[in-house]
């Protein structure tokens, strides 16, 4: 199996070098999803890799999204229907229940936001995901 090493920033401005025998992967459908399997202590997500058909489990700790995605490096919020969203998604996880498939790709050297640094925001704040407040 090939090690992968990246360097990423952290949300805090440090920079961390990873070197291991995991792949990162880059969110491209399912932010909300894999913040709330992230919240609720979930391991893996199942997904879609680099377009495959095959479904496969990806560990919720390389999902990264890509710098610069406008709109999915934070889970906005601010309008009722986009609380409701996030919050039927986060409740749905917490129960235990399986999500569609998420759709990553594989990106060895990501800069990315790991998915556990993806806020929560509402009016261009963040807030605690749970209260919206």
């Amino acid at each position: 199996m090939p090690v992968y090493s990246a360097t990423v920033v952290a949300a805090d401005g440090g920079v961390v070098t990873r070197s291991d025998e995991r792949p990162l992967y880059e969110i491209n459908d399912g932010v909300r999803r894999a913040k709330a399997a992230s919240l609720v202590g979930r391991t893996s997500l199942p997904a879609r890799v680099d377009g495959r058909r095959k479904v496969r489990d990806v560990p919720v700790a390389d999902l990264r999204v890509p710098r610069g995605n406008k709109g999915k490096h934070m889970i906005d919020i601010t309008e009722e229907r986009a609380e409701e969203r996030w919050l039927d998604t986060y409740v749905q996880t917490k129960r235990g229940q399986l999500p569609p498939p998420i759709d990553v790709q594989s990106a060895p050297d990501s800069q990315g936001v790991p998915i556990r640094d993806v806020p929560v925001t509402k009016n261009g704040r963040p807030v605690d995901p749970l209260s919206g407040e």
